[in-house]
Order: C-alpha cells, then sequence, then structure tokens
C-alpha cells in the first residue's frame, strides 16, 4: 500500500503540476468511522482496541485497493464487505484461540467460512 509520500512523488514524475486528475483517496480515518457506524450496537469496540487499531485499519485498505472492480470503483459498499470480512476473520481467531479444546469443531466452522468466502468471491468477480 503506497503511503502519502510515494503517492505525491508518483504524481509528479507523471502528471504536471496544472494537470487536471481524478483521484478518490481513502484512509484510515475513514474505516475507523465506517467500522464505528458498522459496529458500535453490536459490540463495545473498546473492548477490541487490541485488535481494530491501525493495522486493521491498513489491512482493510489493502483489502479494498486490491479487490476493487475498476467498472464500480471503491464505494462505501466495498469497504462495508471489507470490513465485514476482517471482522469475521478477527472473530475466527478469537473463537479459535478461546476454543482449542474444540479444535475438531473450529475447522469445520473454518471450513464452511472458507467455502462460503469463496462462493462470495465468485459472485463479486462475476459482476
Amino acid at each position: 500500500m503506497p503511503t502519502v509520500k510515494e503517492m505525491i512523488e508518483k504524481l509528479k514524475r507523471n502528471y504536471k503540476e496544472d494537470d487536471v486528475i481524478c483521484a478518490p483517496i481513502w484512509g484510515a480515518e475513514d474505516v475507523m468511522e465506517k467500522v464505528k457506524e458498522m459496529y458500535e450496537d453490536e459490540y463495545n469496540l473498546e473492548d477490541y482496541d487490541h485488535l481494530i487499531n491501525e493495522t486493521f485499519y491498513n489491512d482493510v485498505l489493502e483489502d479494498m485497493e486490491r479487490g476493487h472492480d475498476c467498472s464500480i470503483g471503491i464505494t462505501w459498499d466495498s469497504m462495508e464487505v471489507c470490513i465485514s470480512m476482517k471482522m469475521e476473520a478477527l472473530e475466527n481467531e478469537q473463537f479459535e484461540k478461546t476454543h482449542k479444546k474444540d479444535l475438531p469443531l473450529f475447522v469445520n466452522y473454518n471450513f464452511m467460512f472458507s467455502s462460503s468466502r469463496k462462493i462470495f468471491e465468485k459472485r463479486m468477480t462475476d459482476l
């Protein structure tokens, strides 16, 4: 994921100062606000500060960039999908940590999640 400094350097290499461009920019603050909007009623987000942090936000931004469809771009909806998938992954990690004795159950649960994710990803690429 490029930093602001890297993007500025790239823009300077490829464009003149008076060129007109369209470049929507998404940052960690956007992800943070969307997480609050999506989950503040469901979770006490302060309990998740150790998990929902700068790394989480950067991972979501990377997923958004890597998975976006140029025909629809990056939208609030696609951000929600990336956040939901990341939150589900965190829940799976927490589940595994608290249910180590039930590992066969977790493996089955994780298999179901990964299968449904593959179906979802296939549908998204078919759009």
